[in-house]
């Protein structure tokens, strides 16, 4: 039940985004940036509770704007080191270093208040190369080091400033879920399967 109200409510949102979107689109004045293809790269700041630290974020990012209110969006990225320590009171290595190349595809819906100010709602799926380097403890105890694609979403909103029709800047947070992010064999006490991150990131978009 909870995860079909929230599903629900998420789809209210969404509705209520595109409506009022279109009802600023038409009052607004003539759009900067639209029915165009963008590239630029993206630098941020990841970090999974669960980790001991964040991580650096690069990226780079493809937006294909369909309307003055709603694109497209595909970005190859990378996460760097994180790492998971789970070790016991008995001495214990139980340990992982973390590295993850996602690539994740997005609906964008824009709030377009502005030609030169477009705040925005974002929601799509990834798959994630996670690559996983578990310590020698556990590596003797029959949980080698894997790499593997899991699979995941991202929710989160933003700001995009063109500041001609060619060139935007744009910055945004994102809330990213990856499913069985670690082995399910493992027999130690890893705190959970998934990865449950935040991602501040920005960057520009090259519109052509």
């Amino acid at each position: 039940m909870h995860g079909r109200s929230w599903l629900f409510g998420l789809a209210l949102v969404l509705l209520w985004m595109v409506s009022t979107s279109s009802a600023l689109s038409q009052e607004s004045q003539e759009p900067l940036i639209s029915n165009t293809l963008g590239l630029g790269p993206q630098v941020g700041f990841y970090h999974c509770p669960e980790a001991l630290e964040g991580a650096p974020f690069l990226g780079l990012v493809s937006r294909i704007r369909i309307s003055n209110i709603l694109a497209l969006e595909g970005a190859l990225s990378y996460v760097g080191k994180q790492s998971f320590d789970y070790s016991d009171e008995t001495g214990q290595d139980i340990a992982a270093t973390v590295y993850i190349v996602p690539a994740t595809g997005s609906l964008i819906i824009y709030l377009p208040i502005a030609p030169n100010f477009l705040p925005y709602v974002l929601g799509g799926v990834g798959a994630h190369y996670v690559i996983e380097d578990y310590s020698q403890y556990m590596n003797n105890n029959g949980t080698p080091d894997r790499n593997k694609v899991r699979f995941g979403y991202q929710l989160g909103f933003g700001l995009e400033l063109p500041l001609n029709s060619h060139l935007a800047l744009q910055g945004d947070y994102r809330y990213l879920y990856i499913d069985n992010a670690f082995q399910k064999e493992i027999q130690y006490d890893f705190s959970s399967t998934k990865i449950r991150s935040h991602l501040i990131n920005a960057g520009f978009l090259v519109y052509f």
